[in-house]
């Protein structure tokens, strides 16, 4: 169920007691409909700006995430460029788990894998 967030209602224009002693009835009725309708203009202005300014601050955190992702995808673009196509995800998990390895190669062999599998 959707959340409301605006409520607009119609408003009668031309409903309402007429005051005491006008001369001309047609031209009061007149004025006081042109009145209300600029009041539901600027009101209408007044949702139309919020609405708006609601899509701008959706478009921008959209915009920010996206480079966010592109910066992450050019990332992962240069470390798959930098890989040993000879070796096999396997022999990354072997040399992560075996205990000759150097501590250095480990290191690396553990940034290299955990790039690849978390920043997809």
């Amino acid at each position: 169920m959707p959340l409301v967030k605006r409520i607009i209602e119609p408003r009668y224009l031309c409903r309402g007691a007429l005051p005491d002693g006008v001369a001309s009835e047609l031209e009061c009725v007149t004025n006081s409909t042109l009145a209300a309708v600029i009041k539901q203009l600027g009101g209408l202005s007044r949702h139309a700006e919020d609405i708006f300014s609601e899509l701008f601050t959706e478009a921008n955190s959209f915009y920010l995430r996206m480079s966010s992702l592109q910066e992450r995808v050019d990332l992962l673009a240069v470390k798959v460029t930098q890989l040993d196509s000879t070796v096999e995800e396997g022999e990354v998990h072997r040399s992560v788990l075996d205990p000759q390895v150097s501590p250095q190669h480990r290191t690396n062999a553990l940034s290299l894998f955990s790039s690849i599998q978390f920043h997809l």
